[in-house]
Formats: structure tokens, sequence, C-alpha cells
């Protein structure tokens, strides 16, 4: 996939990362989501009507893939 479009805001360090999901882990969570911007994207999908969500997750998919 081309994840090259992707803003500089969307990449997470991978120290933090992993340590956010091991805290999680600790907590009993069954899911984790870490970082400030895919927490708020979870939030916005959850409230977000599906025909929008599948429509926009379309859309930035078909620009991920890359030809063969």
């Amino acid at each position: 996939m081309n994840m090259s479009h992707l803003p500089d805001a969307a990449w997470l360090d991978a120290d933090r990362l992993v340590q956010d999901c091991l805290d999680d882990v600790a907590r009993g969570r069954a899911l984790s989501v870490p970082g400030g911007v895919y927490k708020a994207v979870v939030g916005i999908v959850q409230v977000a009507p599906r025909g929008i969500v599948r429509r926009v997750s379309g859309r930035l998919a078909s620009g991920r893939r890359t030809a063969r």
C-alpha cells in the first residue's frame, strides 16, 4: 500500500505505540486505540452515518492501492 500521502500527524512513534498498547492490556482492555488522532477518528466513525463512513473509507482505500 502506498501510504506516502498521509500527513506526519498520522504516524505514531513505535516505542510509544507499543507502550500505550501494553498499558491497555494491563488495564484489561480488549481494544487499544493509541494516539489522539486515531482516538478522534474512532469517535467520529462511531457517530457518523454508515453510508458516509463507507464512502470516505472507500475513497481513502482507493488512494492507497498500488498499481500492479
